[in-house]
């Protein structure tokens, strides 16, 4: 079959069922915009699930002087600014060092006692 023919031969089956090549098309279009809506989904969870496991690593711990009540130990070690350069210094996992405070007070009136943060 020559070219032209072949190229007559599909516009004239073009032209006999239009519905058919519409839903065809129509079906090709869905397609594709579902795989591409598909993929874009799956990125987004992807990327949401990878930032919920980085904030899951360690990054940071936390040391706390405390005083114990009762039969617990009391801590009456202090860490230095000293002691924080030298952990920064000596271990390689260590990148920098933070201080925060808090502090604990009880207060008592009569019956009633209550510790505040």
């Amino acid at each position: 079959m020559k070219p032209v023919e072949l190229l007559r031969a599909v516009f004239l089956g073009i032209a006999v069922n239009k519905f058919r090549v519409f839903l065809t098309s129509l079906g090709i279009i869905i397609g594709a915009f579902t795989i591409i809506m598909v993929v874009g989904i799956g990125k987004a969870g992807e990327d949401a699930v990878s930032e919920q496991f980085s904030r899951l690593s360690v990054e940071s711990i936390t040391i706390a002087r405390t005083r114990g009540t009762g039969s617990a130990q009391t801590s009456t070690a202090v860490l230095s600014r000293e002691d924080a350069v030298r952990m920064v210094d000596e271990l390689d996992y260590v990148r920098s060092i933070g201080v925060s405070t808090r502090t604990t007070s009880d207060i008592s009136a009569g019956m009633v006692s209550s510790s505040i943060s």
